[in-house]
Parts: C-alpha cells; sequence; structure tokens
C-alpha cells in the first residue's frame, strides 16, 4: 500500500507541476498582448446640436452596467457649472458593430453651451478598466440668428405703439394707437405719458425734429364729425396743435428738414396719406400751408409714403385691390411730393405696405411675401432683392402643413444711407388654428446689399418671438429704435458683436 500511495502521490505531484507549467506558457512573452480598453471620439462631431446625443465608441465589448452607471458619464455645461441630466445605454456603431456608450440630453442644451466631458470607471467584459479617464469639450450649435442685439425698452403701455422717434440718444417720442403721446428723456429706460386727448384716437405715426417739435397723424372728433388730421407740438409732446384735417383715412406720415441759408437745416416738410378718398398731402413748414398732391392714385389703396432726405425724391406704396390677386403699384416725386408719376413694376408684385428712402435717391419698396423693391425715384428704375440678399422667404412645412410668410412694411437709414432696418411682420398660417404673427427686423451694413435677420434679447424662441414691427428708425450707426404690437419697444444702442462665443447665448426658448 504504501508504494501504491507513493506512486498516486507522485502522479499528484506531476499533474500540479503540469498545471504549474501550463500557467507558466500564459506569461510566455512572446504570446499577443491584450490593448488597452479605448474609447474612440470620431462619432463625437466638434460641434453639437441643442439635443444630439453623444457616442463614444470602445474597441471592444465593455460591461454594461459600469456603461451606464451615472456616476461614471457625467456631462457638465460648463457655461453655469451644473450637470446636464440625460439618458445612458450602449449601442453599437453602424460600421464596425462596436459597443457604444450613447448619452442623451433629457432637454435641449442652450445654443452656444460648451460642455465637458468625462468618462471613468468602464468595464470591458473580462472586467479589465478603462487606464485613464476620457476627458473631452465640446460647444453646441450657433443659433438660427447669431445677431441678438435689441433689447426691450421699458413699454409705457400692452396697447400697438404705431410710432417711434428719437431726436437724439436720450429724448424721444412714442405713439400708442389711442392717440398717447409717451415721452422719453433717457433713452428709453423710461417712457412717461403725456399728452392724451379724448377727441384724438386711431394714430398711426409720429415724427420729431427737435426735442421740442413734434408731429403725429391721427383721427379726431370734430363737432361729432369724425376727421383725420396733422397734428403738430412745440412745448416737448405737452399739447398738440391741429394743423389742418382732411376727408382720408391719414395711416403714414414722413417728415423731413428741407435745406435753409447755406445749408443749414430748414423748415420742415412732411408727406402724409391714406384713403377714402385716396391721398397724399404735402405739408411746406416755411408756410405753413398743406396742399394735395397730384398723383394717380384713384381707385387704390395708399399704405406707405416717404421722402427723402434733402426732401427732392419721394415714394409711395399702394395696392390695387380690384384686381385678383391684388398687385402692387407705387408713384415717384421728383418734385419734394408736389406731384407723382407711376412706377413700372415687375409682374406679380403683390401687396405693398411700406417705403423707405436708403439715399436722397434711391429708396425700398415694401410688401407681402417677401417682397423688398430698390427703386430709383430719379429715373425709375427697379430691382428685386431676395434671397441672394439675405431676404428671408416664405417657407412651406410638408408635415404640419404650415406655411410662414414674411411682410415687410418698414424701413429707415442713417444719413449716409450705409446702415438700416427693414421691419414687418411674419405670418404662419396653420389648417383649422389661427394665423400665429410675430416681429421680423432685418440689418443691413452695406447700404441695403445685403441683410441679415436679427433678434431680441429676452425674447422666446431665440430673440424671435416678438410682436409685429411697426415702425422703425435709424438715428445713426449706434442707434436705432423700434416699436410694435403689444407694447413693443425696443432699441439698438453702440455696435454690440454679434452672438457668438460660447456661453454668450440667453435665450433659450
Amino acid at each position: 500500500m504504501k508504494g501504491k500511495f507513493a506512486a498516486l502521490g507522485g502522479r499528484a505531484a506531476c499533474a500540479v507541476l503540469i498545471a504549474m507549467l501550463i500557467a507558466a506558457c500564459d506569461d510566455d512573452p512572446t504570446s499577443p498582448p491584450i490593448d488597452d480598453l479605448v474609447g474612440d471620439l470620431a462619432l463625437v462631431p466638434d460641434t453639437l446640436g441643442v439635443q444630439e446625443a453623444i457616442r463614444i465608441v470602445f474597441n471592444r465589448s465593455i460591461d454594461p452596467a459600469s456603461a451606464v452607471d451615472p456616476a461614471n458619464v457625467v456631462v457638465t455645461n460648463l457655461c453655469d457649472t451644473l450637470r446636464v441630466p440625460g439618458s445612458l445605454r450602449v449601442g453599437r456603431d453602424l460600421v464596425n458593430g462596436r459597443d457604444t456608450i450613447i448619452f442623451s440630453p433629457a432637454q435641449s442644451v442652450p445654443f452656444l453651451t460648451l460642455l465637458g466631458v468625462r468618462v471613468q470607471n468602464i468595464l470591458d467584459s473580462e472586467g479589465r478598466a478603462l487606464e485613464q479617464p476620457i476627458t473631452f469639450q465640446r460647444i453646441t450649435q450657433l443659433p438660427p440668428v447669431s445677431d441678438l442685439t435689441w433689447e426691450f425698452l421699458n413699454s409705457p403701455t400692452n396697447e400697438s405703439v404705431t410710432g417711434i422717434s428719437f431726436v437724439d440718444d436720450n429724448v424721444g417720442y412714442s405713439l400708442g394707437l389711442n392717440g398717447t403721446v409717451y415721452r422719453t428723456n433717457n433713452g428709453g429706460d423710461l417712457f412717461a405719458a403725456i399728452f392724451k386727448a379724448i377727441d384724438i384716437t386711431d394714430a398711426f405715426a409720429i415724427r420729431a425734429i427737435s426735442a421740442d417739435t413734434a408731429f403725429m397723424v391721427a383721427a379726431i372728433n370734430v363737432l361729432g364729425v369724425r376727421r383725420w388730421a396733422l397734428f403738430r407740438s412745440v412745448n416737448g409732446g405737452l399739447a398738440f396743435d391741429t394743423i389742418r384735417t382732411v376727408s382720408s383715412q391719414v395711416n403714414t406720415l414722413s417728415l423731413r428738414r428741407g435745406l435753409g441759408t447755406g445749408g443749414a437745416p430748414g423748415r420742415p416738410v412732411a408727406l402724409f396719406g391714406g384713403n377714402g378718398p385716396t391721398a397724399i398731402y404735402r405739408y411746406d413748414g416755411a408756410t405753413g400751408t398743406v396742399t394735395t398732391s397730384t398723383a394717380p392714385i384713384g381707385g387704390l389703396i395708399l399704405i406707405g409714403v416717404d421722402l427723402s432726405t434733402d426732401t427732392i425724391h419721394a415714394l409711395s406704396a399702394l395696392t390695387n385691390f380690384g384686381v385678383t390677386p391684388a398687385a402692387g403699384v407705387a408713384v415717384r416725386s421728383t418734385d419734394g411730393g408736389r406731384s407723382f408719376t407711376s412706377i413700372a413694376l415687375p409682374a406679380n408684385i403683390p401687396t405693398l405696405r411700406g417705403a423707405g428712402f436708403i439715399t436722397a435717391r434711391e429708396g425700398f419698396l415694401l410688401g407681402d411675401s417677401s417682397t423688398v423693391l430698390r427703386v430709383n425715384a430719379a429715373t425709375g428704375v427697379v430691382q428685386v432683392l431676395g434671397a441672394a440678399q439675405g431676404i428671408p422667404q416664405t417657407l412651406r412645412d410638408s408635415v404640419t402643413r404650415s406655411v410662414t410668410s414674411f411682410q415687410f412694411s418698414r424701413s429707415s437709414f442713417t444719413a449716409d444711407g450705409v446702415n438700416g432696418y427693414i421691419v414687418g411682420t411674419v405670418r404662419t398660417s396653420r389648417p383649422g388654428a389661427p394665423d400665429a404673427l410675430r416681429g421680423v427686423i432685418l440689418q443691413t451694413q452695406n447700404g441695403g446689399l445685403n441683410f441679415t435677420r436679427q433678434a431680441i434679447q429676452g425674447a422666446t424662441d431665440n430673440g424671435l418671438n416678438f410682436p409685429p414691427v411697426f415702425d422703425v428708425q435709424t438715428r445713426s450707426a449706434l442707434f436705432a429704435a423700434l416699436a410694435g404690437g403689444n407694447g413693443l419697444v425696443a432699441a439698438r444702442v453702440g455696435n454690440p458683436p454679434s452672438v457668438a462665443a460660447a456661453c454668450s447665448f440667453n435665450n433659450q426658448g
């Protein structure tokens, strides 16, 4: 038996020895090494969509439990240092079928947000860990409109503000539809109601030429008869006198200073007009008289008129509703608005809603369906502007069947014709729902050759959701103001840079 046990013990010893030899073979330096677990960032673009998933591909199978542990994948908003909430899952890349950690934000991240990503403690299927954490940074995309340089002013009212006019960077007037006149002495930080007469309503425009002198057009009740009139204040808006009543329902006013002796500013000259009957009127500040302009505008509807800075040329935008579809019509003047002649417009011009001069000779006619026409008032030559010049065009959504169209109604430029704005209304129509209306602002800094869309800080929908804009004034390259529906008043002061840097966008809407 002793020999038998010795034999068995010898066999056991051999087995242990063989096992040790086999184990020693596993550490053979000539065997292929196991690659470190590595995350590949090839599927993570430099710029991310605001709700785009972050995908990190690994070179071999990973342990799902470690991959979906929130402590192991941390995405931080470096603009506010808060963690970005989201979900984790393991998927496979479409090309090679490799395991992929996918982080999906729970909600849209603001535009231009700098994100910091840290991935750590990830195990492969054999329990081997990352040698070191994966860390990187990315930024979310630019907003649709990065020029967020307008700011809301403290509105004096909730009703439509139909006119705004500043005489310098501090003193300005705004006009409520019901005829209330407001004045600011601090650049719009505060507008105070300074004038309201019970017999004056339906006020559509105000223009000031000094801190003391301002003109407006509105309806007035005269002995029980509703008339329309041009009004003037010479005491800073505290009181307005009637210059002239007319039978036309006046809806537009343009006011300029004529040239005095030696090129000094002269007396004011104004053009105003309306409908029922359609007429254009000219006010001469030198004589204090109002005359009716001669113009081929019978049977048309007038909405806009403008006088050039030198008071020599004039443009007026009209529409012929007697044809189907309604057709835009325009007239021009070379004698300061005393008489007008027809402008030959391209075919199929829709409703026209406004006119505004760029230089002493050239101006814009503005209207529905993104209509922007550049017109030489001296010659009548017309150029159609469109998408190539940055004019937004009608959008159609095949899924919701919605149609978004642009209606431009006012423009204003600096005296040198370089800096200016076009404003109006964006209308979105959806089947079975009322139209949604909002405002639109286009800016040019090269004399109207190209435009960029602008937004207002604090407005929702990335700064684009603000009321329709009814009036705009470009006082200088460093100061512009606008007014519109629901008490809208806003200004662009200085030359703030467009939004472009990380963490510079704060209008997530």
